[in-house]
């Protein structure tokens, strides 16, 4: 048996199971969102955990409720953004 974040997998009844489909859009992104630039050490990191359609991600542990919440920027922002230090 393999193990995710909770432990053993086979209580199969808690796991979440979404279906994810990528589509092109332009995004108005409200004050307060968030850029993860993926340029960073960790990126492998954040890309798992931002993953909607993965068992140890946000959305399948219930971090982010919402799979609509969550975008894929495939470009830098052509805005200036705030870096949080």
């Amino acid at each position: 048996m393999r193990s995710d974040v909770r432990g053993s997998i086979a209580d199969a009844g808690t796991v979440l199971r979404v279906k994810v489909q990528t589509v092109p859009a332009l995004l108005d992104v409200p004050a307060g969102s968030f850029y993860v630039p993926l340029d960073q050490p960790l990126a492998n990191l954040i890309i798992a955990a931002l993953e909607p359609d993965t068992q140890n991600g946000f959305v399948a542990n219930g971090i982010v409720e919402r799979v609509d919440a969550v975008a894929r920027v495939m470009a830098p922002p052509e805005v200036k953004v705030n870096v949080v230090p």
